[in-house]
């Protein structure tokens, strides 16, 4: 696959990002809506960008946190006020302080990106992480890319991907081309060209112009779709026509190369010069333009420039990308774990109920192969087998003893990678003496359910099912520490009786919390059901 080019801001494109921003800042918690900010929206909408900074410069100058954060973000674009980013940075830093996610969002992209000051991944990192967490997409995303950039230390290629695919999942559009172009590198991720391609149609069904690139290139080169060149043409085009420097590089290359693409010179001449002079800055694209130019004519060479001095951007609707409708989001998630090398994974019945389709993070779909609704389980089978599965203790539990629960409560809200508690076995019986069941305190939350309940030395003793939720004054409350899992041994019963054979592990050694987080980690996956 190509690779991307790097592209400069359009003035245009800065303004309208900007009036969109004005739309989103959030508030601090605990804060109460201030008097400027309406009328800084109004100025925004209304193009009134020097009437915005003036309203956005008084309420920073008053130490308002989001009046740092607006009067920043106009500073670095130089939208009604001359542009310093390097006061930009130091108000964004301020605002940041004050806890606004959205500050360090976009103090995160500064530091990343050098913007009025030196590159620093690791602080960009630092604020992205924190921004993420408060639930900002857009952090997912930037953290997605700092994980994956060379300037960092500490690369985490299946991070990167976690975080890009999280970012997705809550619906910020750029992440949809990031998931795919690392799901069709095979970066973080098994690589899977169809699945990256089905990606990048969701995600230029929301109009982002990356994803209608990649999804162009795919189609044009038969890459994990049919092959198509006039409509991998069309995407192409209709990308590079609304700016986006990628999508010019690579009808650069593939109309100089005629391979997937008709051969033209003189439109790969044309769209290696806007491309450069919007700012992308490729060697190898500008050693392309000078080499294409040897093969023109003075008056195609004449005629190419002057197409690309009159070029301008053009937006570009959905609908004429040729794309299909936008994928649901899941109904639900929970988790599921894996007991075979053949994709076989155990989670409950109440995940599965009712799903039309349902879906893994980085194992294809899962299809039912096995239900028992009685005690609460399920047997799947993912399109791709584990590298790892669990292991079943052969004793059954004991009361008082430690065990740990592994899932993915809450996904898309908190860590994507996984949650692990602690507590013990506090009673060897379900509600009402059900013995199909052992009580835990090991703390849980929706997303859980499915996941593996471990003892010491990592071997699986229980499925995660349910916390005791009870009706009282005002509500239901959820009473601290009383936890539901399958017995172990019920689950080993069930495995059998479907004709999946359970791995299992006699006495080993007690194992530090932290590996038996690890062993939970590997074989453990979300599961996602569409309805």
């Amino acid at each position: 696959m190509p690779r991307r080019g790097s592209a400069a801001a359009a003035r245009v494109a800065a303004s309208l990002v900007a009036v969109q921003l004005a739309l989103t800042f959030p508030l601090p918690a605990g804060a109460q809506e201030t008097d400027w900010f309406p009328a800084w929206q109004t100025a925004m909408r209304q193009r009134d960008t020097t009437q915005a900074a003036a309203l956005a410069r008084e309420a920073a100058a008053r130490g308002d946190p989001r009046g740092k954060q607006a009067f920043a973000t106009m500073l670095a674009l130089g939208l009604g006020v001359t542009r310093d980013t390097v006061e930009a940075r130091r108000l964004m830093t301020e605002a940041a302080a004050a806890g606004l996610a959205g500050a360090r969002t976009e103090l995160g992209k500064m530091l990343l990106n050098g913007t009025g000051g030196p590159v620093d991944a690791e602080r960009a990192h630092e604020h992205l992480a924190v921004a993420a967490e408060q639930g900002q997409a857009e952090a997912m995303f930037y953290l997605s890319v700092v994980l994956g950039a060379p300037q960092f230390p500490r690369q985490d290629p299946a991070a990167a991907f976690a975080a890009a695919h999280r970012a997705a999942l809550a619906g910020f559009a750029p992440a949809f081309a990031r998931v795919g172009y690392l799901m069709m590198q095979g970066t973080g991720v098994a690589r899977d060209p169809e699945r990256a391609v089905e990606w990048f149609r969701q995600g230029a069904a929301r109009n982002d112009l990356q994803s209608m690139a990649y999804l162009g290139w795919a189609t044009a080169t038969g890459t994990g779709t049919g092959r198509d060149g006039p409509a991998g043409e069309r995407l192409l085009n209709a990308a590079a026509g609304a700016g986006n420097l990628w999508a010019m590089a690579t009808l650069t290359t593939l109309y100089r190369e005629g391979l997937a693409l008709t051969r033209d010179y003189s439109r790969a001449y044309t769209w290696a010069t806007i491309a450069l002079a919007r700012g992308h800055t490729g060697a190898s694209l500008r050693t392309a333009r000078d080499e294409l130019e040897k093969l023109l004519t003075p008056e195609q060479v004449a005629a190419a420039q002057r197409a690309a001095r009159d070029w301008s951007p053009k937006a570009v609707a959905a609908a004429r990308t040729g794309t299909t409708p936008a994928a649901p989001a899941p109904a639900g998630n929970g988790t599921a774990f894996f007991v075979s090398s053949d994709g076989h994974a155990l989670t409950n019945h109440h995940v599965i109920r009712d799903c039309k389709r349902l879906g893994t993070t980085d194992f294809g779909d899962a299809a039912v192969v096995y239900q028992d609704e009685s005690a609460d389980l399920a047997i799947v089978r993912t399109d791709k087998p584990p590298a790892a599965w669990a292991r079943f203790r052969t004793t059954p539990p004991r009361l008082g003893e430690t065990v740990y629960a592994f899932g993915f409560p809450l996904y898309g809200r908190l860590a994507t990678g996984g949650n692990f508690t602690a507590g013990v076995i506090s009673a060897l019986a379900g509600p009402g003496n059900n013995a199909n069941r052992i009580q835990i305190t090991a703390q849980i939350q929706p997303g859980n359910s499915g996941g593996p309940v471990l003892d010491e030395q990592g071997r699986v003793v229980g499925v995660t099912v349910a916390t005791l939720r009870m009706e009282a004054a005002g509500g239901t409350i959820a009473p601290q520490n009383v936890n539901f899992a399958v017995n172990g041994t019920i689950a080993q019963a069930r495995l059998a009786s479907s004709g999946v054979t359970p791995s299992v592990a006699g006495d080993q050694r007690t194992l530090r919390p932290d590996e038996v987080a690890e062993i939970a980690r590997q074989y453990s996956t979300v599961l996602q059901c569409y309805r």
